[in-house]
């Protein structure tokens, strides 16, 4: 049996003392980057390429343990 790929991830935001998070959704090929996750706001969100990312980095703040993970992640589904 394959392993478990984590595709979902919260986190802490000190700036604005809320919550950020992550979606990577593989069918699509993006990341779906959440601010304030579970609000009712209508635009909380930003999509990113998996492809982009992995090039350039977050198109968000994100803590670098965080980014560090969902590397992790991609590379594991890469390989």
């Amino acid at each position: 049996m394959a392993d478990q790929i984590q595709t979902t991830w919260m986190w802490h935001d000190e700036a604005s003392n809320g919550v950020k998070g992550a979606i990577i959704d593989l069918d699509e090929q993006v990341i779906q980057w959440m601010d304030q996750p579970g609000c009712a706001c209508g635009d909380s969100g930003e999509s990113q390429l998996i492809s982009d990312f992995l090039q350039q980095g977050a198109i968000v703040g994100l803590p670098d343990d965080i980014q560090a993970e969902i590397m992790a992640e991609l590379s594991r589904i890469a390989s």
